[in-house]
């Protein structure tokens, strides 16, 4: 074994613990049969960059949420080409809303599209933003307010009256409210399809929005687009190889989030009466995160007893976006950052892995 700090070197877990790689991980990337034909189909046509797949996953997307969906090569890359493209559109507005607790991407996309990201505070109960700091943060130079749809769970105030909201569906792809998709709730929405999420490209992402905003970052993702007038052009388009992986599991999409909530259901019977359990909407919750919600156990003892027993047990985010400013600020997203965990739940968790971590949260809530 290699010392630590060593290139190549590893760090051992402690004698009795299981090594990182024995536990159930907190996602797995879910891979649908036939995958490998079809990619190898891609390969064997030479076509690799985007077109007719890209342009049939776009097209899938939109029959899930609603036109216009463009992709592109994140979640991070869509947020910001839709806020450049909403500026160059309504030509008003510099400052845009993000939660305190969600992905610091948000944060990143906002600052990289040359805007001012204003952070409101998130509220604990429902991880959707607290009403009262939001309401406060709005002034007439708010451009958009970036609604997260946080671990799943679908975000209510997607249809609350708002200056341009943008929803934030890397956790929700699949899933309806009020017989209304996800993604077509506001005004326009942006996912990731990063490898973790319920529906992945391995890295990739997608804005929708109405038809002359989606048209602008059409341009906008073209490195030739500065012939169309667009003030800069990037290349960032979602190749057919990584298009294919996303319309692989578009098929399946349904099964997918549909287990997740069977798996959660479980979870949640063996926690039945230990007040760790966080209410859900079993109706609309994609389940993207199985999450619990400590009282006074705290959260790192809490990791060492579920890697005690072969499981991963962590935070949602380890770098929360409140934690780049003033932490102190955001006493809701302070409090979630403290006292909520997640566990494993993905599509392809085996009934024994299921049985496993059902087991461990039933004598965690009994030790409680």
């Amino acid at each position: 074994m290699k010392s630590k700090g060593k290139k190549g070197s590893f760090t051992a877990a402690p004698p009795g613990e299981p090594s990182r790689s024995d536990l159930i991980p907190l996602s797995r990337p879910h891979v649908p049969k036939g995958t490998l034909r079809g990619l190898g189909a891609i390969l064997r046509g030479r076509h690799l960059a985007a077109g007719p797949v890209t342009a049939a996953f776009e097209a899938a997307l939109e029959g899930l949420t609603a036109p216009e969906v463009v992709t592109v090569n994140s979640g991070t890359t869509a947020l910001m080409l839709l806020l450049r493209a909403l500026k160059d559109h309504r030509g008003r507005g510099e400052e845009v809303v993000v939660p305190a607790y969600c992905c610091p991407s948000v944060f990143w996309a906002v600052r990289s599209a040359d805007l001012r990201p204003v952070v409101a505070d998130t509220d604990p109960a429902t991880f959707a933003y607290d009403a009262g700091d939001l309401k406060r943060r709005l002034t007439k130079k708010t451009l958009a307010v970036v609604v997260v749809h946080t671990f799943g769970t679908v975000n209510p105030q997607a249809l609350w009256d708002l200056p341009f909201p943008i929803e934030d569906c890397a956790h929700t792809v699949g899933c309806r409210r009020g017989g209304r998709p996800v993604g077509a709730l506001a005004e326009a929405a942006f996912f990731s399809f990063y490898a973790t999420k319920l529906l992945h490209t391995a890295y990739g992402g997608a804005a929708r929005a109405p038809s002359a905003i989606a048209a602008r970052i059409r341009d906008y993702k073209l490195t030739d687009s500065v012939s169309k007038g667009t003030p800069r052009g990037y290349n960032v388009s979602l190749s057919d190889l990584l298009a294919f992986l996303g319309l692989a599991q578009l098929a399946e999409i349904d099964a997918v989030v549909a287990k997740r909530r069977r798996i959660a259901r479980a979870y949640d019977a063996a926690l039945a009466g230990s007040g760790l359990l966080v209410p859900r909407d079993y109706g609309s919750d994609a389940c993207y995160r199985y999450v619990v919600r400590l009282a006074g156990t705290p959260i790192e003892e809490a990791r060492a007893f579920f890697r005690s027993r072969g499981i991963t047990a962590n935070r949602p985010y380890e770098t929360p976006l409140f934690l780049l400013g003033d932490a102190g600020a955001y006493p809701g997203a302070r409090e979630i950052y403290d006292r909520v965990l997640a566990l494993p739940l993905f599509y392809d968790l085996t009934r024994d892995e299921v049985l496993k971590v059902k087991g461990a949260l039933r004598d965690f809530a009994a030790g409680l």
